[in-house]
């Protein structure tokens, strides 16, 4: 049977309907009619995200290597060279990481999703074990990164305290930034001068964690033995976020859905409120947890939580790395941290969280792949949007609840750890 046009699809977007929007979208910037809000931030990063899928399924190299994470990079290469106009751009700042912030919205739906639709025998047996993995990843991190700083010539000091450090601290705004004030309460150096070093070192560390996911999910394909493709714990009957649920879906289950993430989000922030030292997803992950291994959420509530899952989750992927790529993929500060030294010190560090998390994730029994991405790769990213890159790339986006114990309780570890550290070395 001769395949339509409007069989054709762009992402989600049937191909006629790509090309109207487009049009009407040019249309709007010629005469200055272009606003930002809800919908038009969504639309920009809907075409971008979608012709950019487009190319991932059409061009098979692409797609066995760097798969989906090719969606964002082209994204910020266009906004890099000035190839979108600006307030495209500002309409994807404001939607993904602005006033709308889709990004919370993205996070907290996975954290609600997963967590609540997995079996609770994945909560009560990985448990305290997946602090373990978090431990080793530090240690070999640490330990590799202060040996390449020493052998080539900048100090074990300075490798840890400013490369390593910042890289395993959980990103931007909960690693860089406080780390920062720390060192200038210590040393009497400009809290500005130092972030700046800091945060190079967090841009670098997060763009060579994404290309490591790649790489682990290239590992996982041709040893199937060291993955468990999303799973990831050994000797489990039920994946996270696999249970099956018998009821008739209703539009309302995803209102539903939303009010329960809400609801989270916000207990977060309010328990934030009172211990800022914390960061208030990790409240919202424990939360989430302890409800499901406690076992008082209603089955009808678990079930509208996936329902939302399965569409902002699942379905907005494509939106969501068309919009990060253009509002947050930063080249130019890349660029201007690609230094030789720079670039193998962090490599060095980032290959040390993998094999940390990856050996001692064994030991608990964990998937040694997925024990590196997320107790590893999950460290040394950039946070919140740091992990929807890597785990994008790693194609294994069940894993964020994870991964979000890694960027918020394991970058506070850090924290700690450089504080005493701040004390001692500089």
């Amino acid at each position: 049977m001769e395949k339509k046009l409007e069989d054709i699809k762009l992402g989600f977007l049937p191909l006629p309907l790509f090309v109207i929007l487009a049009i009407i979208l040019v249309a709007a910037e010629l005469t200055g009619k272009m606003t930002v809000n809800l919908y038009t931030g969504a639309l920009v990063c809907a075409l971008f995200g979608c012709a950019m899928r487009f190319v991932v399924d059409h061009v098979s190299i692409i797609e066995k290597t760097i798969g989906g994470a090719f969606v964002a990079l082209s994204c910020a290469t266009f906004v890099y060279f000035n190839l979108v106009p600006e307030d495209w751009v500002e309409a994807c700042k404001i939607f993904i990481d602005g006033d709308i912030d889709f990004l919370t919205c993205y996070v907290i739906t996975l954290i609600c999703g997963t967590i609540l639709t997995m079996d609770r025998k994945v909560l009560i047996k990985v448990g305290i074990r997946y602090f373990v993995p978090i431990f080793g990843g530090l240690i070999f991190a640490y330990g590799l990164g202060a040996l390449a700083g020493q052998v080539l010539g900048i100090g074990w000091k300075h490798a840890i305290m400013y490369i390593a450090g910042p890289i395993m601290g959980g990103g931007n705004g909960a690693g860089a930034v406080p780390m920062s004030e720390i060192y200038s309460s210590v040393n009497g150096v400009d809290k500005a001068v130092i972030y700046s070093e800091l945060h190079a070192m967090t841009t670098l560390g997060n763009w060579v964690s994404i290309f490591f996911a790649i790489i682990l999910n290239v590992v996982g394909q041709k040893r199937p033995e060291t993955t468990g493709n999303g799973e990831i714990m050994k000797g489990l009957e039920v994946k996270a976020g696999k249970l099956e649920y018998d009821y008739k879906f209703d539009f309302s289950d995803l209102l539903t859905g939303a009010a329960i993430a809400a609801g989270v989000l916000l207990f977060g922030r309010i328990c934030s409120k009172f211990v800022p030292a914390v960061h208030a997803y990790a409240f919202s992950i424990g939360i989430v947890v302890l409800c499901k291994v406690l076992n008082v959420v209603p089955k009808k509530w678990e079930y509208c939580s996936h329902m939302l899952y399965q569409l902002v989750g699942k379905k907005c992927m494509v939106i969501l790395m068309g919009g990060l790529g253009i509002a947050m993929f930063d080249l130019k500060a890349l660029i201007g941290a690609l230094t030789p030294m720079n670039l193998l010190i962090c490599t060095i560090v980032v290959i040390g969280g993998i094999i940390g998390a990856w050996i001692f994730g064994k030991l608990v029994g964990f998937y040694p792949v997925e024990s590196a991405i997320t107790a590893g790769l999950c460290m040394s990213n950039s946070g919140g949007n740091g992990d929807v890159y890597v785990l994008t790339s790693a194609n294994r986006m069940d894993l964020m609840p994870f991964s979000q114990i890694s960027s918020r309780l394991g970058g506070a570890i850090v924290l700690v750890i450089q504080s005493i550290l701040a004390t001692i070395l500089l």
